[in-house]
């Protein structure tokens, strides 16, 4: 060969030279050929001089010393070449040139066809799956048990797995591809543990479900505890990337799906531009537009634009857009902008702009914009714009518009507090204490003829209450403060009260503001009643009202500090008025 043409179509080669020969194609004009036992090489000059062309090749790949033994009278040189040459060669046209390439065999594939019977009834069995550990692949049976696998030639012999659901999962190894194979399954009857079956995130779990194809979650739970480790997965929806219908056995290091992806676990990174969904757990960071929702535990980050969901437990953080949801114990940190619920306690914090839920007992911080709901023990604190609800005991600070605890063993403080029990503290406008020294009051005082008060509370602390009138003056007025009750001896019980008050009568433009302290001897009638009567001190703190149409007004002068008197009955409902 020679070297200057060689070299020549290398180039012509490499530069990606592609001028075609004038009139018809050196590959399609005839030629008459017959050669006994002569040297390759020199055969190809025998046809480029018939064809009015040069070879260039490599004689590495043509081996132009072996003999060649060829006849034809009239044939295409493609057609010569084809039948020279042992293995595929790419053919390319320049100006005076045929370069001869390296070629590719065509992949060729094979069918394993056949049916999946019941060993003891015959009949087919529906969504039994055949799949290979090794290359990754699997096929579904349909309706009557027959199935489809497509694998290629060259990964025969193969060992291949037959399982479905109930039944002993049958190995065999496929030596080639037959017409037809006939395969048995013997049912298999599996004792399992009790277990209690809940379902509080039916409608995530109904999202979730309807995102996967039902062939692949059916696929998916005939593998059974079949898993495979890869460094990576790319996929646009569930079933359809680089795992195929097996990608629900491949836990990854990495996984990339551009709409959605399903996968048995991540221990890394996964991404999502809509969802992931995760047949067992997740240990990393898993990032989606939509949402998260894994099967098992996940330890590390969730964050999603509508909400994060764990069958088990969560070990770091959970962050979404509307709701994150845990079926096991939340330890680390739940935000999200609704809602929160730990199923299995919390060790950690909460935070939600409207609603976190624990279902059983937990230590931490719920901080919430409308409701906090432990539905057992907590130790911690809740801080609620609205509602604070603990059903066990609560250890820690409660504070909300309204606060209830099963048993208080910490403080409450709010407008309303409601406990089961205490032996801790709770301040507020209205205190509701079983067993507590809660009494109402009817009494007489310096200010209004008629004054009734409500007192609730421990007798060491408590709230009050208070309205009263005076039609005489048309007067009305109202209080609140807090009290302490110790005893003397025998029927007798002391009392201090501070309070905030004040009254308004008609013809005045403005009421009157004043504070109060209170301090009655209380003698016990009974076990629920006793008669009350004191001394006052009161002091005016708010300007003086302007009488109009020449009334009078009871404080008058530079003087605003005064003595008064208040005196009364109260009845004990709550418990009996003995100490």
């Amino acid at each position: 060969m020679n070297p200057v043409c060689l070299c020549i179509g290398l180039l012509v080669c490499l530069l990606g030279g592609t001028v075609q020969a004038q009139g018809p194609g050196y590959l399609q004009k005839n030629i008459a050929l017959t050669v006994q036992r002569q040297p390759l090489s020199d055969v190809l000059v025998q046809i480029g001089q018939q064809g009015g062309f040069f070879f260039s090749y490599n004689t590495g790949i043509i081996p132009g010393d072996s003999l060649v033994t060829f006849s034809t009278q009239s044939a295409t040189v493609r057609n010569v070449l084809d039948q020279l040459f042992l293995r595929p060669v790419h053919y390319r046209e320049t100006d005076g040139y045929l370069i001869l390439l390296p070629g590719t065999a065509p992949e060729k594939y094979v069918a394993v066809t056949g049916q999946i019977r019941d060993a003891g009834s015959g009949e087919g069995i529906d969504y039994a799956s055949v799949y290979s550990a090794t290359l990754r692949v699997s096929a579904l049976s349909d309706d009557q048990g027959n199935f489809r696998l497509r694998l290629r030639e060259r990964q025969l012999p193969l060992e291949l797995i037959v399982g479905k659901v109930g039944y002993k999962d049958t190995t065999f190894l496929l030596q080639h591809a037959p017409a037809e194979l006939s395969l048995s399954l013997s049912q298999q009857f599996i004792e399992l543990d009790e277990i209690t079956v809940t379902n509080p995130s039916g409608l995530r779990k109904l999202l979730a479900n309807f995102m996967i194809p039902a062939r692949l979650r059916r696929n998916s739970l005939n593998l059974g505890r079949f898993f495979v480790d890869l460094p990576y997965q790319v996929s646009l929806t569930p079933g359809l990337g680089s795992h195929g219908r097996m990608t629900a056995q491949i836990v990854n290091r990495f996984s990339l799906n551009l709409i959605g992806g399903y996968t048995g676990g991540t221990n890394g990174l996964e991404m999502a531009g809509g969802f992931n969904i995760t047949k067992n757990n997740i240990q990393g960071l898993q990032v989606a537009g939509l949402f998260n929702a894994v099967s098992g535990s996940g330890a590390g980050a969730q964050l999603a634009g509508l909400y994060n969901t764990l069958g088990s437990t969560l070990t770091g953080l959970q962050l979404a857009g509307i709701s994150n949801f845990t079926s096991g114990e939340a330890t680390g940190m739940q935000a999200a902008a609704i809602l929160n619920n730990a199923g299995s306690g919390l060790n950690g914090i909460q935070v939600s702009g409207a609603v976190n839920l624990i279902r059983e007992s937990a230590r931490g911080v719920q901080l919430a914009a409308c409701y906090n709901r432990s539905y057992s023990d907590f130790s911690g604190v809740q801080i609620s714009g609205l509602i604070n609800s603990t059903k066990g005991s609560f250890s820690g600070l409660q504070m909300g518009i309204f606060n209830h605890a099963g048993h208080l063993k910490g403080v409450q403080i709010g407008l309303i507090n409601r406990v089961g029990a205490t032996d801790g503290q709770s301040l507020g406008l209205i205190n509701l204490i079983p067993g507590g020294r809660s009494h109402l009051s009817l009494a007489t005082s310096d200010i209004v003829p008629v004054q009734l008060t409500w007192k609730t509370g421990k007798r060491h602390f408590y709230t009050l209450l208070h309205t009263g009138a005076s039609f005489a003056l048309d007067r009305v007025a109202w209080g609140a403060g807090i009290g302490y009750e110790y005893p003397l001896g025998g029927r007798l019980r002391g009392q201090i009260e501070a309070s905030s008050n004040g009254y308004y009568d008609t013809g005045w433009q403005r009421p009157v503001s004043y504070g109060r302290l209170f301090f009655p001897l209380n003698l016990l009638l009974n076990d629920q009643v006793t008669f009350f009567a004191g001394p006052a001190l009161s002091y005016q703190y708010g300007p003086a009202p302007e009488p109009k149409n020449g009334e009078s007004v009871s404080w008058q002068g530079s003087s605003r500090l005064r003595a008064g008197w208040q005196g009364g009955i109260s009845w004990y409902y709550g418990k009996s008025a003995r100490l």
